[in-house]
């Protein structure tokens, strides 16, 4: 998944001031890649293509391309060149995301490489509409009874969990946020009953997030205020951050399973690495 945001790197994004904010660029990186024109405002593809996308989704909202200009450099201009193609090289994109991938590309970066998105741009549209329909009668099905009998210990700990999520930050306080946060991990939990809902796979969606909602807001989204999307905006996002939330978690889903197995294979990994090099501390 790549997904490489820490709790330390969402707050200094809430605190674009930091002058050791590692998202600025370097004034004196050189933009020049072989065969690949630098990017101007009008030309950026990633958030172009998603206006187009959102288009054919009916997506009220526009993406603004201007939140993409202080990316342009060699690494963002090598993502842009890939995601243009009618046929994405998906090993070419592995490569090349393993070493970060820029704000503006990440969501759609993201989609394909955890096979919710094709490598054929042409059937995202009709892809992303039925992955909504399909969230939608999740929310039908499951969540109108979240308060039932046999599941009011998940709501209930999910409803303590959602305002300890990165409290600092200011989005994640904001209510429409933790109504959302509470049906991705209802949902989630009642569709994965081997391990139903646990502390900590709320601050997985932190980083998808942030990742979905950039298009609207840029570097600002971690204090913008969401209630400015329309209803059909949020609803996308909110699908967005359930699917990847669930296809991290399924690559990861023994770490939270009982006995933890994933968790103490790593473990036992570590120590005989540990064992190699250093057998006197055994």
């Amino acid at each position: 998944m790549y997904l490489r945001t820490s709790q330390h790197q969402l707050l200094i994004k809430a605190n674009p001031k930091n002058p050791k904010n590692p998202r600025m660029p370097s004034k004196n990186r050189d933009n020049r890649i072989s065969g690949v024109q630098p990017l101007s405002r009008s030309k950026s593809f990633c958030l172009g293509y998603m206006n187009e996308l959102g288009s054919r989704i009916g997506s009220k909202c526009r993406y603004a391309p201007e939140f993409c200009t202080k990316y342009d450099d060699r690494n963002h201009m090598r993502f842009e060149h890939i995601l243009s193609s009618p046929m994405i090289d998906l090993n070419k994109l592995k490569q090349l995301a393993w070493n970060g991938i820029p704000d503006c590309c990440r969501l759609m970066t993201w989609q394909i490489l955890s096979g919710i998105l094709t490598i054929f741009p042409a059937q995202h549209g009709e892809i992303l509409i039925k992955k909504r329909d399909e969230y939608n009668k999740f929310i039908s099905t499951y969540f109108q009874n979240r308060n039932s009998t046999s599941n009011s210990a998940t709501i209930r700990q999910i409803c303590i969990d959602i305002p300890r999520t990165f409290p600092l930050v200011p989005i994640f306080q904001n209510d429409s946020i933790q109504s959302m946060y509470q049906r991705i991990l209802y949902i989630w939990a009642i569709r994965h009953p081997a391990s139903s809902y646990v502390q900590g796979i709320n601050d997985l969606i932190g980083p998808i997030l942030f990742s979905a909602l950039f298009p609207y807001f840029g570097s600002d989204v971690l204090t913008s205020d969401p209630s400015t999307l329309d209803g059909q905006t949020l609803l996308d996002v909110e699908v967005n951050c359930f699917w990847l939330l669930t296809k991290l978690l399924d690559n990861i889903i023994d770490n939270y399973t009982p006995d933890q197995p994933g968790i103490q294979t790593k473990i036992r990994k570590v120590r005989r690495l540990v064992e190699m090099f250093d057998s006197n501390q055994f």
